[in-house]
């Protein structure tokens, strides 16, 4: 027994992950969005990922939303820079990816994913290795909830906030150094 009506469990689809996406948001459902994202994220595509994010005019969604932007930009950086030193791309792009912690969903982690959706909100779940990822349609289209993602990842209190954002800055002033070089 879940403790919703029989209307609630109605509105509740569980969304197998098989469908293509072109755009980061693009998507029936979210599992398809979050294939788009994926997509968007092994390509590089910074505003692919970021416009895939929803953030509400909070000043710390917003703060949350940059960093990864700011974190995306540093991968493409350093990237690029291996490439240009005859790193093959395969190699830079894992590489570049350690680096900056960003480590976009894989197809093989969406295979088993499932949406629970209930109205304009969503919970994607069965990532292989990640918690699940609360969603949110904006305007017709699936993207990431930054206020929920923040919740996720222990950012609730001020305090914690203050800190994640110290903490971004100074990976940003050492990936900078990195991709000066």
């Amino acid at each position: 027994n879940t403790g919703k009506s029989g209307s609630e469990n109605a509105n509740t689809a569980s969304t197998p992950a098989t469908a293509k996406a072109g755009s980061a948001t693009e998507g029936a459902d979210p599992v398809q969005a979050l294939l788009a994202v994926s997509k968007a994220y092994w390509e590089f595509d910074v505003e692919g990922l970021v416009g895939a994010l929803h953030a509400d005019n909070n000043k710390d969604e917003q703060d949350f939303k940059a960093s990864v932007q700011q974190m995306a930009r540093s991968a493409v950086k350093i990237r690029d820079a291996l490439i240009a030193q005859k790193v093959p791309e395969k190699e830079a792009v894992s590489i570049a990816a350690d680096v900056t912690e960003m480590r976009g969903m894989t197809l093989k982690q969406l295979k088993d994913a499932t949406a629970q959706v209930e109205g304009d909100t969503a919970t994607v779940s069965g990532l292989k290795g990640l918690p699940p990822i609360p969603m949110v349609r904006i305007d017709g289209k699936w993207k990431i909830s930054v206020k929920k993602t923040m919740e996720v990842d222990g950012l609730k209190t001020p305090e914690e906030i203050a800190r994640f954002k110290t903490e971004t800055q100074l990976t940003f002033k050492a990936l900078d150094g990195i991709t000066a070089e």
